[in-house]
């Protein structure tokens, strides 16, 4: 059976990677081994999710003692290609599968996705990057230029968008990080975007949401210098659809400019759509194009954890759609995916200080606690960029400039998160620093995980004290 096969050979595959006994040819062999049967055999839902789940347990072990540098480096740039090639034949699996399976296949993909990183790191080296000061705008176009860490995958030779694609990206903020964990099954994107065509000059263009911003229609080098991390190019696989979809929403878009534009939907209200946060905007292209026939996400999204964030940025628990759905979406294929391997470790340490952040809220019954910042972003600060005093208090405070759209709460929860993420990931980041120095490799997620958990014991104990609260990282901020 075609489940059996997997499973055993994902057992073998990585123990192989944590025994140093083993020659090096094996972790190549094996993974193509497995890439042969997922390509060659029928797939089944039965024992679909046990399946996947046991190479998900035996995949968190990815990195354990024995795994050297030594070892990954010669076969690195093989792995990556088989593990790419795995994920797109269980992509085509998806149509047909039950909620249950598509779920446990998109947890597979993370995983896959957090392997790829990882050994493209390994093998490229790239030099790694400050987002926070870095212009995103002035580096090599992604996708169409080729830089140091820039790695791109295809589906089939000589990629280019076409009208109707979606995009799904992952920004390199906390905000971008925040959004990829919110939903029920965690993601690695925040962004969606809609690739259209412009009628006069046939060039490819951009349809995009952003907060403070609303909808608006982008060139497409502009679209792709963002700052981001990876980007996943999805196609649908009705094309007179996606033609449509590309023709009636981009004049939409370009018939409401001004202060007749559509506004960001602050509120992910995905059943009123006067205005349209990113993922919304192609939820409505292809609803309208389709005569309400094609609704997305195919599966959507929940949000029931994390509630407390939840509550702080002003959306309401219940379904929603992020992202992250339309990969496991299978009415498009995947085409391609490319990612700045200069960032992926950042992006990697972010997703996981979200992750244990929103895992304290649910089990430990943490909650967000203002700081003076976030009270003064959402009191003082928020009120003055909404009155004539603002050029002065942005002079007299140091403040960046934002948005007046931008509601109060969000402005005060993002600068909360921002500061909470801040001091964990400079923690993080030390020790993560530590790994690469002593072994050559940086942490792996089961491996951040617990060193955030370490941090947090260390964390209560300066907290506790009152000569030492101050230097509080994490429970001067959120604590039960």
């Amino acid at each position: 059976m075609i489940r059996t096969k997997i499973y055993f050979s994902f057992l073998f595959l990585f123990f192989v990677f944590t025994s140093a006994s083993y020659a090096q040819t094996d972790f190549v062999t094996l993974s193509n081994q497995i890439l042969s049967r997922v390509q060659d055999q029928s797939w089944s839902n039965e024992n679909c999710v046990t399946t996947l789940q046991s190479i998900q347990n035996n995949l968190d072990q990815f990195g354990g003692s024995g795994l050297s540098l030594s070892q990954l480096k010669p076969q690195s740039a093989t792995l990556i290609d088989h593990l790419w090639k795995i994920r797109l034949a269980l992509h085509d699996r998806l149509a047909g599968t039950t909620d249950a399976c598509a779920k446990e296949i998109r947890n597979s993909f993370r995983q896959f996705r957090f392997i790829e990183d990882y050994l493209g790191e390994i093998e490229f080296e790239p030099t790694e990057i400050d987002v926070d000061h870095t212009k995103f705008n002035e580096q090599p176009v992604p996708i169409d230029e080729t830089a140091n860490g820039y790695l791109l995958q295809t589906a089939g030779p000589n990629f280019d968008f076409q009208p109707g694609d979606l995009v799904i990206a992952r920004g390199v903020s906390f905000l971008s990080a925040m959004i990829a964990r919110l939903g029920d099954t965690d993601s690695q994107f925040s962004h969606v975007i809609l690739i259209t065509q412009n009628p006069d000059t046939k060039k490819i263009e951009t349809i995009e949401s952003y907060v403070g911003v609303g909808v608006a229609i982008y060139d497409r080098k502009t679209a792709l210098q963002n700052d981001n991390a990876r980007l996943l190019v999805l196609r649908p696989k009705d094309q007179a659809l996606a033609k449509r979809v590309s023709d009636q929403m981009r004049a939409e878009v370009a018939a409401r400019t001004g202060a007749n534009k559509i506004y960001y939907d602050y509120q992910l209200d995905f059943h009123d759509h006067t205005t349209m946060s990113c993922a919304e905007v192609a939820q409505v292209a292809y609803l309208n194009a389709s005569d309400g026939a094609f609704q997305l996400p195919e599966r959507p999204s929940m949000l029931t954890h994390g509630l407390d964030l939840v509550e702080h940025l002003g959306v309401k628990p219940g379904d929603t759609f992020t992202p992250g759905d339309l990969e496991a979406d299978s009415r498009f294929e995947i085409v391609a995916e490319w990612r700045d391997l200069r960032v992926t470790r950042d992006s990697r340490l972010k997703d996981a200080i979200l992750t244990k952040i929103i895992e304290w809220m649910d089990q430990d019954n943490f909650y967000l606690h203002d700081s003076l910042k976030s009270k003064l972003a959402h009191g003082l600060i928020w009120d003055a960029r909404h009155s004539f005093t603002w050029p002065l208090v942005k002079k007299i405070l140091g403040v960046d400039d934002f948005s007046k759209e931008i509601p109060r709460d969000m402005v005060g929860t993002v600068t909360l998160i921002d500061q909470l993420g801040d001091g964990m990931y400079q923690e993080l980041k030390s020790r993560d620093d530590d790994s690469i120095q002593k072994t050559g490799l940086p942490m792996t997620y089961a491996q951040l995980y617990t060193t955030l958990e370490e941090t947090r014991t260390e964390d209560a104990q300066v907290y506790t004290n009152k000569k030492t609260r101050k230097n509080s990282i994490i429970f001067k901020y959120l604590r039960p």
